[in-house]
C-alpha cells in the first residue's frame, strides 16, 4: 500500500508530527506552508491538524511523471 493510499483508508485528522513523518520535513516546514496557504489546515485548540485524505490529494497533485 502507497503512502497515499494509506492516507486516505485512515482518514481523521493528522497531527503536526504525523505531517512531518509522511512528507519528510520539518515542523517549521509544516508550519510555513500552512501559513502561506500551501497545505491546508485546522487549528484545534493550539494544535494544527491536517485532513488525511487532503494530505493525499496534495500529494497526489503534486506527483512528478
Amino acid at each position: 500500500m502507497t503512502t497515499i493510499e494509506n492516507l486516505k483508508s485512515m482518514k481523521g485528522l493528522a497531527g503536526v508530527p504525523e505531517v512531518c513523518q509522511v512528507l519528510g520535513i520539518s515542523r517549521n516546514t509544516v508550519f510555513a506552508w500552512v501559513k502561506a496557504g500551501r497545505l491546508k489546515a485546522f487549528r484545534v485548540g493550539n494544535s494544527i491538524k491536517v485532513d488525511r485524505v487532503d494530505l493525499a490529494h496534495w500529494l497526489e497533485a503534486r506527483r512528478v511523471g
